[in-house]
């Protein structure tokens, strides 16, 4: 391969020279300095398009996707009213056409957030989300682990869309559902009211109170202000406070080689962070880990 002329005028890590000129064998030493980036020609504007070109090719294969939930949906309600004679079978249909028609509202709801100009963020009853996630989470948890549901009577409203409630539940269940592995175990969640009174405050800041288990909070609480908490708790093997400081970092992961990618906790703490939300994380080892999140709660809209 022949020898590639710098790109004028940025360097790998988007430092503007001084001068438009190639980058110096300084910037090239410098710390954080992407050499390959300068030599290819990796633009801030050449990188724009590379990202707006899998942005445009990820929203053709969710509208792909959600048409092929569309049939199969379909075909799954056609053997729903067959199979009248065959309660289990009849049952396990139904279950295809439920699951079938979530994924397609969940896609459908991507591709709303996707899109250019998206609508402002719609009010949602956290505690209903969580509930009607159940559908999709109940399928991935292995035949020894149980899911149970504590939900507040009350609506509790929030300004974060039932998309990425879903998206969080089921990253953090999956987590946890991990951490159990192969042995008997139960996985919680709880959806409530969090007041001025309530302990989980003492997680943050000023408040936060010494204790012997681990502990990861992001975002801030503040005081007069109530929100809605939804936690998942589970029965797993724990993690110290060592490794729950690195839980959060990219690609870090506990699980064996082709299990996980390590973005799950990433990618909830972006989604919280998005949303003006904070979460706190207890773990102990050997004793299961519990990881809450909260939002603002806001009027109801009715």
């Amino acid at each position: 391969m022949g020898d590639i002329e710098p790109t004028r005028g940025y360097c790998g890590i988007w430092r503007r020279h001084a001068s438009d000129a190639p980058c110096s064998a300084a910037c090239l030493g410098a710390p954080g300095h992407a050499d390959y980036d300068c030599r290819v020609g990796r633009t801030p504007s050449g990188e724009k398009a590379r990202l707006e070109a899998a942005g445009r090719l990820v929203i053709d294969v969710a509208h792909d996707l959600k048409n092929i939930f569309h049939v199969i949906s379909g075909y799954a309600a056609y053997l729903v009213e067959d199979l009248a004679g065959s309660p289990t079978q009849r049952g396990m249909a139904a279950q295809i056409a439920k699951i079938s028609a979530s994924a397609t509202g969940l896609i459908g709801e991507l591709l709303e957030q996707a899109l250019p100009n998206p609508s402002e963020t719609r009010l949602t009853d956290v505690g209903k989300a969580v509930a009607d996630a159940r559908g999709l989470l109940e399928p991935l948890m292995t035949g020894s682990v149980s899911l149970r549901m504590r939900i507040a009577d009350q609506a509790c409203w929030a300004k974060v869309d039932c998309f990425r409630v879903r998206q969080v539940l089921l990253n953090l269940c999956v987590n946890a559902r991990d951490a159990i592995g192969g042995r008997a175990g139960a996985i919680e969640i709880s959806c409530q009211p969090v007041g001025d009174d309530h302990p989980e405050r003492t997680l943050f800041g000023a408040q936060r109170a010494v204790r012997s288990d681990a502990l990861a909070t992001g975002g801030t609480l503040t005081a007069g202000t109530p929100y809605v908490a939804i936690a998942v708790e589970d029965d797993g093997i724990g993690m110290n406070q060592a490794l729950l400081d690195k839980a959060f970092e990219p690609l870090f992961s506990t699980k064996h080689q082709g299990r996980g990618t390590g973005l799950g906790l990433g990618i909830v703490q972006g989604l919280v962070r998005d949303t003006g939300g904070a979460y706190a994380v207890t773990s102990r080892p050997g004793a299961g880990t519990r990881f809450s999140v909260y939002w603002p709660l806001v009027a109801d809209p009715a």
